[in-house]
């Protein structure tokens, strides 16, 4: 999983380069107004990358994974956390029980921070425009 902080604007951008040389770009919006975002349980593990109008031309290969906002935090179940500030290699085991402090979108206004779960090939460049 990997967190990627939010500024003033409520969509956030990401840049992919694959193996390959081809090139895209996935957008997130941030606000409870993304229907696929905005039921936390329910959206949880949906692909994202698409931006809040489901837009056919940005990559949709992330997942959903929570989001955290001024109010609190909500991280999926399904999403294993690392138990260090080190990144989880194969070798690690994450047995982690997330603590809810939001039990819908609304609760965390205003969102600052998505977490989300890369979901495409390996090898792919990932840079913030």
């Amino acid at each position: 999983a990997s967190k990627a902080a939010i500024g003033g604007d409520n969509d956030f951008k990401i840049d992919l380069t694959y193996p390959d040389g081809v090139e895209g770009t996935s957008e997130f919006h941030l606000s409870c107004s993304d229907e696929d975002m905005n039921d936390l349980l329910e959206d949880c593990l949906k692909p994202q990358g698409n931006g809040k109008d489901n837009n056919p031309d940005l990559i949709n290969d992330f997942l959903f994974g929570g989001m955290t906002g001024d109010n609190g935090q909500f991280i999926c179940p399904e999403v294993p956390q690392p138990s260090s500030t080190a990144f989880p290699t194969e070798d690690t085991a994450c047995n982690f029980v997330p603590q809810q402090e939001a039990e819908s979108c609304d609760d965390l206004k205003d969102v600052t921070e998505l977490t989300m779960i890369w979901n495409g090939p390996d090898g792919v460049n990932v840079t913030t425009p």
